[in-house]
């Protein structure tokens, strides 16, 4: 608690719960400015607890406790989430073997058309752009 607010106390007892007050009320209006004043008196109330010789221990042993209960819990939290990225991870892992299969498949299956194409003797213009497609299409495959 500053040297201001000690000697207003001593000089107005209800200073420094008067003036928050008149202060917020005047800048914010009647409604915010009580709900403004009531958040500043307690803040000075949660100070002068802190700081007090006869609180100071305790307090200091409940932050030391809060401290320690949130590791604990941030620990948990991060477990979870961890757990969960392998997991999501696992699942992954069977999709793209899933994959990897499907693509060995459909590049023995462009393989086998192009092999059915180059070994015809006489090719249509479309069967001549099919079989440029279809070599095109299995570089890209092969790249994958």
């Amino acid at each position: 608690m500053g040297f201001k607010k000690r000697l207003l106390n001593l000089v107005v007892p209800v200073g420094p719960v008067l003036i928050p007050v008149v202060k917020n009320v005047t800048k914010h209006g009647v409604k915010d400015g009580l709900s403004e004043a009531q958040k500043e008196i307690e803040r000075d109330h949660n100070e002068m607890l802190k700081k007090s010789v006869f609180f100071r221990q305790a307090y200091d042993l409940g932050q030391h406790e809060g401290q320690k209960q949130g590791y604990i819990d941030a620990s948990v939290i991060f477990e979870q989430k961890l757990k969960n990225q392998a997991l999501e991870f696992l699942s992954k892992e069977q999709s793209v073997l899933t994959n990897l299969n499907e693509l060995e498949t459909l590049l023995e299956g462009m393989e086998t058309y192009i092999e059915y194409l180059t070994q015809k003797k006489k090719l249509t213009d479309q069967e001549n752009q099919n079989l440029k497609e279809a070599l095109v299409l299995e570089r890209r495959l092969k790249q994958i």
